[in-house]
């Protein structure tokens, strides 16, 4: 009974200090003039949906935080090449690919977001099969 109560203890600590961390990392790319809205909007959705859904895992803090840090490099590198991809594009075929590109960019973003945090889910099981072993 007392190594339930830790292990929720723990988990709820994790959740907060992921939701913090997230809190900060957020506002901090939507008041960066460096990058765009949209570009900060992917940012804290992919944050605000991996914490609640990654963070009360059972897990290592510090694999949970690398993970959160990886995701979001894969998410700079993702969006980089995609607004490379958009801008070419939109001087190859003019305005008309703007549009296109507005409305097909939040199911481009999802693509990364989803594989991503099905490979995290897969890191996490496997450091808890080690870590039971």
């Amino acid at each position: 009974m007392v190594l339930e109560m830790k292990c929720v203890a723990s988990s709820v600590w994790h959740s907060i200090l992921g939701f913090s961390i997230v809190v900060i990392a957020s506002l901090l790319f939507w008041f960066s003039s460096v990058i765009s809205k949209e570009f900060a909007t992917m940012f804290m959705v992919f944050n605000l949906l991996f914490v609640p859904l990654t963070f009360p895992l059972d897990g290592l803090l510090a694999m949970k935080l690398l993970l959160l840090f990886a995701g979001n490099a894969v998410g700079f590198v993702w969006n980089s090449m995609l607004w490379a991809f958009s801008s070419v594009m939109a001087s190859q075929f003019g305005e008309a690919f703007n549009t296109a590109y507005f409305v097909l960019s939040p199911f481009l973003n999802l693509v990364w977001i989803i594989s991503f945090w099905s490979v995290s889910l897969t890191v996490l099981s496997k450091s808890k099969n080690l870590a039971r072993r």
